[in-house]
């Protein structure tokens, strides 16, 4: 079993974290989410920004890289968007909101200078108040994702001191909104790899979730963890990603560019699609009648909405000048590819220039506002909207830690 330290605490802000610690969290979660084969090319991109911001080419660095003072959101001809700090805390990953509620979760990196392998806490962030409260102690290799209407982690027994996961691996909701976790359940399926669920989607059939590890996903009951489905599709398993109807699951296995769409009932191989096989990273967020897929390849990267059930590129709507993907910018230069994130009624898009809400099933563009950081770097992740804001993860300059934001945005996004 998992070791499980249930002694919760409360706080406002965390103090800043070992640096040690988060670097080597975050360089364990991208290998997670981007795979093996793009952890260098990120690395290398980073300090390329870096050397070269105030030159001629820009390109991006990875989200837990960038650093830059807090910007002013601006946008010609339109009214800035607020944005206001939150607190400070050192994340593993983003952050999972709880829908209907003003609590989101994510796993904070605890631990002390020179240990061979930080652990984390499970932590209920209270966005309408600021606080945070610390839950049980988890490996930072852990997984919070939401199914249903609930939270639940996917956790390992154990991890070497190089930050390699040790099995088996188990299954825990979060019970309600507090920081307490349920009985275990352990996954039937052999669990030397690392294990992936989709962030966010409604259970398939039963209590069933799917999950990838290795070269294959794995269709389990989430209450008892039997064993329902199970497809090999030749590849290392970087990024899944389920509909909101539950019926359809996208898979990218290795190489990068390739997106198959399965039945997520039969687990029935639907459409197996090269659409920039080779690339070092990419991923998939479905939506309702179709997926966003990104990609990155060198210093830039793009974005693209596919159809369901035949995986075929979404035209711009026609007649709309400003066409899927537009992203505000300072002056009129785009940085870094795009990232796509479903929060709320929208799809979120964002590079280092700025972001916009766009319309999730047709790729429309609704609303968006650059970022003016006095030529430095800024990026934002958003993972909630509550009481008319959205709220985002940010590096913070300087530090080890990451600034929770809310964005005051308008009604066309929420």
């Amino acid at each position: 079993m998992a070791m499980i330290d249930d002694r919760p605490a409360i706080c406002d802000q965390e103090p800043v974290d070992a640096e040690a610690l988060f670097k080597e969290a975050k360089r364990r979660e991208r290998r997670r989410r981007l795979g093996f084969a793009g952890i260098a090319l990120l690395i290398g991109t980073a300090a390329l920004i870096v050397a070269t911001i105030g030159g001629g080419g820009h390109s991006r660095a990875s989200r837990g890289d960038a650093s830059g003072p807090r910007p002013r959101p601006s946008v010609s001809g339109s009214r800035p968007w607020s944005l206001t700090a939150v607190f400070k805390t050192t994340l593993v990953d983003t952050p999972v909101a709880l829908d209907g509620t003003p609590f989101a979760f994510a796993i904070t990196v605890t631990g002390t200078p020179g240990s061979s392998s930080p652990w984390g806490r499970v932590s209920r962030i209270d966005l309408a108040t600021g606080h945070m409260t610390l839950g049980p102690k988890v490996s930072s290799l852990s997984q919070l994702f939401r199914l249903g209407n609930s939270i639940e982690i996917l956790l390992p027994t154990n991890e070497t001191p190089n930050g390699a996961a040790i099995g088996p691996w188990f299954l825990r909701p979060v019970i309600g909104q507090s920081t307490s976790l349920g009985g275990s359940v352990a996954l039937p399926f052999p669990t030397s790899s690392m294990v992936l669920a989709s962030p966010q989607g409604p259970t398939v059939g039963h209590d069933g979730v799917w999950l990838g590890s290795g070269s294959s996903v794995y269709l389990v009951n989430a209450s008892t963890g039997a064993l329902m489905l199970s497809e090999n599709l030749g590849g290392v398993i970087r990024n899944i990603s389920i509909d909101p109807t539950g019926h359809l699951l996208y898979v990218v296995p290795s190489p990068a560019g390739i997106v198959d769409e399965l039945d997520a009932e039969t687990g029935r191989v639907l459409v197996q699609d090269d659409l920039d096989a080779g690339v070092p990273s990419a991923g998939v967020d479905a939506v309702r009648g179709g997926v966003w897929f990104w990609f990155r390849t060198g210093n830039a990267g793009g974005v693209e909405l596919l159809r369901s059930s035949g995986l075929k590129a979404l035209p711009p709507a026609q007649g709309d000048s400003r066409s899927m993907a537009t992203i505000p910018t300072m002056d009129g230069e785009a940085m870094g590819g795009i990232y796509p994130t479903n929060v709320g009624s929208a799809v979120w898009l964002t590079n280092f220039s700025g972001t916009s809400c766009a319309n999730p099933s047709s790729g429309a563009y609704l609303a968006g506002t650059a970022f003016h950081t006095d030529g430095q770097l800024f990026s934002w992740s958003p993972f909630a909207i509550w009481s008319g804001r959205v709220y985002a993860t940010a590096p913070v300059t300087g530090t080890v830690s990451s600034e929770i934001v809310s964005v005051g945005v308008p009604g066309v996004c929420r």
